[in-house]
């Protein structure tokens, strides 16, 4: 059992907010000049923040290669949540991945959390790299490293007191891949990092590979992987089951293409619910908690290509290369469409597009009875550029959609 992440946010805006007071107060409530950018013989450690999620993790890449090309001699340290440490080993660029633990009940959490500050003191950062939106718990984290620099996104709409002393604004109008480099650039970096794709092992590749043949799909079968799930942190940005199902049938009645259904354990009831509304088909598969995130890495290596709602997914597959199909309605992709050649985004761009934001704790607030930007969202539309991603014809454009090719 794990808290859930509304709870979190709940805690995050109380006890938070107190926390921020305390430690502002303890100085004066004064935030000074900004300290100018270290030298690079300055910082022998480095303490990044960012608990949650997996796609920011991964578009934090060039950031946190900016800030190893700045400060060589550093060793970069990470904090995140334990459920992501595995995602920190393989993107290669943290010398350690401290995973907080958020499993069990109110009481044994903040025993976790009591026992990471012992470890963070011990730990005596030269810099604090807070790489969270605008949660209060990591301003806390940042005031109790004792670090003497503390980089972090200041904004008038949430109040985190005057805990970091290097600040800048996030940036609605820039991808969020670009908001965390202005924070490395803060603090002197000058140029985004290189980044290598994330580790897949030997043996998930294997594990892969014998679960499509336990399932029966052919060495030779063209795959399809298809995400129809969305993060805790906001389901409305699933494609409802009423339209991917029959986008679903008719994608395997027109193509020799095999689908699989992917997600994580929890998210297997829904997908199997989306996999009864398509109905048999020799070749559609559910696949979601078969395998570890290595697992899914190696499938995507193997596949031509992802369908997938705004999530996690998403951006995993962008880093390895995969082309994509991805869907947006409540969060805009000019923070967090695909970069590069060989993606497809649709977005309707309703005049109250989008409602999710950063400032807000990114809770979505439709103004209708469910979200029209998804629910609106025309099976032809999505068919239209997943053939196109599998080198079929495209059908004639679908009016009322914006699509977006390559950069967005």
């Amino acid at each position: 059992m794990s808290l859930s992440f509304r709870f979190m946010q709940g805690v995050d805006q109380a006890a938070g907010l107190a926390l921020c007071g305390l430690f502002s107060a303890a100085r004066g409530f004064r935030r000074g000049p900004e300290p100018a950018p270290p030298a690079p013989d300055e910082v022998r450690r480095i303490l990044c923040v960012k608990f949650w999620g997996l796609g920011s993790l991964i578009l934090l890449r060039p950031a946190v290669a900016a800030l190893r090309r700045r400060f060589p001699r550093a060793a970069v340290h990470v904090l995140t949540l334990g459920q992501n440490r595995d995602l920190c080993v393989r993107l290669g660029l943290f010398d350690e991945v401290h995973g907080l633990d958020v499993s069990g009940g109110p009481a044994r959490v903040a025993l976790h959390i009591l026992g990471f500050f012992r470890r963070l003191r011990r730990l005596r950062p030269d810099l604090v790299v807070d790489f969270e939106f605008f949660t209060r718990f990591s301003a806390v984290v940042s005031a109790l490293s004792g670090a003497p620099r503390r980089a972090g996104f200041r904004a008038w709409e949430v109040w985190r007191g005057t805990i970091h002393n290097v600040t800048v604004p996030f940036n609605r109008y820039w991808h969020v891949e670009d908001n965390f480099l202005s924070l490395a650039r803060a603090l002197g970096a000058t140029e985004p990092g290189t980044v290598r794709p994330p580790d897949v092992r030997p043996e998930e590749a294997r594990a892969a590979g014998e679960l499509l043949e336990r399932l029966g799909v052919a060495p030779d079968r063209r795959l399809l992987l298809v995400n129809v799930n969305a993060g805790e942190l906001a389901l409305e940005r699933r494609w409802p089951l009423q339209r991917f199902a029959p986008f679903l049938r008719r994608l395997l009645d027109e193509t020799d293409v095999t689908v699989l259904l992917v997600g994580t354990p929890s998210e297997r009831a829904y997908v199997e619910e989306v996999a009864r509304a398509v109905g048999d088909h020799p070749r559609l598969r559910t696949v979601a908690g078969e395998l570890e995130l290595g697992g899914l890495m190696a499938l995507m290596r193997r596949a031509a290509g992802l369908v997938t709602n705004d999530s996690g997914p998403l951006h995993l597959a962008v880093a390895l290369g995969l082309p994509t199909v991805s869907l947006f309605g409540p969060e805009t992709p000019v923070l967090y469409g695909p970069r590069g050649e060989g993606h497809r985004v649709l977005f309707r761009n309703l005049p109250c597009s989008p409602c999710i934001n950063v400032h807000d704790l990114k809770r979505v607030r439709c103004i209708f009875d469910r979200p029209l930007c998804l629910h609106d969202l025309p099976e032809e539309a999505v068919h239209r550029e997943t053939l196109a991603l599998l080198g079929a014809r495209p059908a004639p454009p679908a009016g009322g959609i914006d699509r977006v090719r390559g950069t967005v």
